[in-house]
């Protein structure tokens, strides 16, 4: 592959700019009288490509008469540029910054020995990291108070005070490492969850092996490590009702204070309602009430303050939601919406699996609103996509485009598809009872005489699906439940 189709990191950087950064960025740039020299022209050049191209931008230099052997010099330039913009437009955006301003004047401050001033203002930083639990900066300021402390001679320190301010560096550390433990466990059985494709039994049993003692009194940061542990906990024993009540826990204790005024736990109370809206999907019956009280909640955040993952799973659960209620029609705006937010990032940060997924939602609400030749377009559309990573998805739309076939009675055609997918789902070693069942029973349909016939392999079909979706290993029951198989083919009896 030729170092013309690699990926940038200045361009990726450059195309991640919002609008309000590159504004920014470019008032910065004149303050620093920089505005039209060569390395902002370069900027210029570099922002104009869709996709990086190294020949193609040298060749715009050269006609610029800018010095090609220049060009890391240049880059490098525009990389210091646009991190110190991005701090000083940042800089009081969230808690942790506002802390780090503090900690780079404090260090201003020791250097011209002016003690006094740095000791009130390291008063104001640490006031500032107990209030929201900020553990990781708690021990850094604390081993300024010594540093302060010695600067000074010691002079107005009691040493009651001195060992009152040891004490709590300790606790600090201790504070820390609790934390550090708890953030392992939860991200090392995420790991094994989505990395791995381990089963629910696999991670259940590694969770179980792997628990951490409750500690209560280590703060807030702790205790909502642990009780996301306890949610992730339930999710694999299977008990959404248990996991909803911890997640609620999470969301109450935030909504408590004024936590959501910082970015990391405006985060764990974003990532609590998501997890929320999840369990909420897997209780029957489906609390309408319940997902909409929450739903709320995230509408009450400005969407700016969100991540645009964050974003992106809101809308997806939100699509999950109409699927459940079979109300198709709200599925498809939500849909676009989706679309539109991921044309917004940048070319780097689009999934294959999240673009994919939106497609594939729509052909599910198209099937429920019985546009079969719609549905069948986007499917086929999904299939002819060759991507590495979404074979789940492309099996998935395989699937539902045999049930479009029986839909529209293509018998004839329906027979050689259930075949081609079974050779190549046969390819990848291993074929999930879902898939199994669905090939055997559209097979039946495809070479059974009549209408009645049929009717009656639609009912064996319900009957062999509902202890998949009921029971079935963690990748097929999500397939059954945000696909709505399951409801589909029972539907299907009932006509």
């Amino acid at each position: 592959m030729s170092k013309n189709n690699h990926t940038d990191d200045l361009h990726e950087l450059i195309q991640s700019l919002t609008k309000e950064e590159k504004r920014y960025l470019n008032l910065f740039a004149k303050t620093m009288g920089g505005s039209s020299s060569k390395y902002m022209r370069v900027f210029a050049l570099i922002e104009e490509q869709p996709q990086y191209d190294e020949s193609a931008l040298k060749l715009r230099m050269q006609r610029l008469q800018l010095p090609i052997s220049q060009l890391s010099a240049y880059k490098q330039q525009i990389f210091r540029l646009i991190y110190r913009a991005l701090q000083a437009l940042h800089q009081e955006s969230s808690v942790e910054e506002e802390i780090l301003s503090h900690l780079r004047t404090l260090t201003i401050l020791y250097r011209k020995r002016l003690f006094s001033q740095a000791l009130a203002l390291l008063h104001k930083a640490h006031k500032l990291a107990q209030n929201y639990d900020k553990l990781y900066y708690l021990p850094r300021l604390s081993a300024w108070y010594a540093l302060l402390y010695q600067g000074r001679a010691f002079g107005g320190v009691t040493e009651a005070e001195l060992e009152a301010t040891l004490a709590q560096e300790q606790q600090d550390w201790e504070r820390l490492g609790v934390l550090v433990r708890y953030r392992a466990w939860v991200l090392r059985s995420d790991f094994r969850r989505k990395v791995f494709y381990a089963r629910d039994a696999q991670v259940l049993e590694w969770m179980e092996a792997h628990k951490l003692p409750a500690l209560p009194q280590a703060g807030l940061s702790v205790q909502l490590a642990q009780w996301h542990g306890m949610a992730m906990y339930y999710i694999f024993r299977r008990e959404p009702q248990e996991a909803l009540r911890v997640f609620d826990a999470i969301v109450q204790r935030l909504n408590a204070g004024k936590y959501l005024e910082d970015g990391d736990l405006l985060r764990l109370y974003v990532a609590a309602i998501l997890g929320a809206f999840v369990c909420i999907l897997h209780i029957e019956p489906l609390e309408t009430e319940v997902f909409e009280g929450y739903a709320r909640l995230l509408e009450s955040i400005e969407l700016r303050r969100l991540a645009a993952d964050q974003r992106l799973m809101l809308i997806q659960q939100q699509q999950n939601f109409h699927l459940l209620r079979q109300d198709y029609a709200a599925v498809l705006p939500l849909g676009k919406q989706l679309e539109e937010l991921l044309t917004q990032q940048p070319a780097g940060s689009l999934r294959a699996w999240d673009i994919l997924l939106i497609h594939l939602t729509a052909a599910r609400a198209a099937m429920g609103l019985g546009d079969w030749v719609q549905a069948q377009r986007l499917l086929d559309e999904i299939c002819e996509q060759r991507r590495r990573g979404v074979e789940l998805l492309h099996n998935t739309a395989r699937l539902m485009r045999l049930l479009v076939l029986a839909e529209r009675a293509e018998w004839r055609m329906l027979p050689y598809s259930v075949r081609q997918l079974y050779r190549n789902l046969q390819r990848r070693g291993q074929l999930y009872p879902i898939e199994s069942l669905l090939l055997r029973g559209l097979n039946r349909l495809a070479n059974a005489n009549d209408e009645w016939a049929r009717r009656k392999i639609w009912r064996r079909f319900a009957q062999k699906l509902k202890p998949l979706a009921e029971g079935g290993d963690g990748v097929q029951r999500e397939i059954l439940l945000y696909f709505d198989f399951y409801a589909y083919i029972k539907g299907k009896c009932s006509h």
